[in-house]
């Protein structure tokens, strides 16, 4: 037997596979039978197609430059080795268009050819999810080692968080309890790489942030406290993995970029580094 909680819900993540859009919605579970409610709670890509000008300027998007983080926003900012492709076409030609591609990807869709631009059309800002499993995130779990209790303390009452990969080239992190997007995540070597070809006309899928990501709790030695930690990796979309501070999503702002990411190996050309497709699996012994 199992015990249901008032308020409980059921997070359902999938994909169109007409223009490549993504679904992520909350649905109530009856707390009597366990059944899944037919009402959605909260649309994630209908919350994120709803976003103004303003709020979509404000989007907290981020990436790495060398396992630094850095904000996906500028294009004269980025480091040449992502300014370089985002300035080209598909056929390798430079076109002059970096900001607007960056801008596309952060989801302007002012420049798509409904709109009268060049870039292809979009169903939704969000894009498929198809092999990343939604990842909920909560208050932190429970250790007896040292230091632990207060920490579990203090973030007893954080947002709870739900984390997926999409193949909008982002790791998204959404609010649970409302759907609202905290932050988003673009590994380096898919902005450096391949992400351009989202806004080509003639585009046909691509996989970019397809892993499974998952949490977990850690004392970092460097920082001399404990952490929650994400680890994520571009699965079929690309080698390597990255690791971001998710402690408190309160903190998920342009100006804490620098630390909120740990680590990106997504650019790297380490041999022993590949496509990492298989569940986590979390070993409390080591």
């Amino acid at each position: 037997s199992g015990f249901l909680r008032a308020g409980m819900s059921a997070y359902l993540a999938g994909y169109s596979a007409v223009c490549y859009s993504g679904a992520l919605a909350a649905r109530a579970v009856d707390t009597s039978t366990g059944a899944i409610q037919g009402t959605e709670t909260w649309n994630a890509a209908n919350l994120l197609d709803g976003l103004s000008a303003g709020q979509l300027a404000n989007r907290v998007v981020l990436s790495s430059n060398n396992g630094s983080g850095i904000v996906f926003k500028t294009y004269s900012s980025l480091p040449a080795a992502m300014q370089t492709p985002l300035n080209k076409n598909s056929g390798g030609t430079v076109d002059n268009n970096g900001q607007k591609r960056v801008d596309y990807i952060r989801g302007d869709r002012s420049n798509e050819q409904a709109a009268g631009g060049i870039f292809r059309d979009r169903d939704s800002r969000l894009g498929d999810i198809v092999n990343s499993s939604v990842w909920y995130t909560g208050r932190p779990g429970g250790s007896s080692s040292a230091g632990f209790g207060s920490f579990a303390s203090a973030y007893a009452n954080r947002t709870p968080m739900l984390y997926v990969g999409a193949n909008d080239g982002m790791l998204h992190g959404f609010a649970a309890d409302t759907g609202i997007e905290k932050l988003a995540y673009i590994p380096q070597g898919l902005a450096q790489g391949t992400l351009r070809n989202l806004t080509d006309s003639s585009y046909n899928h691509l996989y970019f942030v397809d892993g499974q990501p998952f949490t977990g709790d850690a004392y970092l030695s460097n920082a001399s406290a404990w952490k929650t930690v994400l680890v994520g990796s571009s699965g079929l979309g690309g080698k390597g993995w990255f690791v971001l501070d998710v402690t408190d999503p309160g903190a998920f702002t342009e100006a804490n970029a620098s630390n909120l990411v740990l680590a990106d190996t997504t650019a790297s050309t380490d041999a022993d580094i590949g496509h990492i497709v298989s569940p986590p699996v979390m070993d409390d012994g080591i």
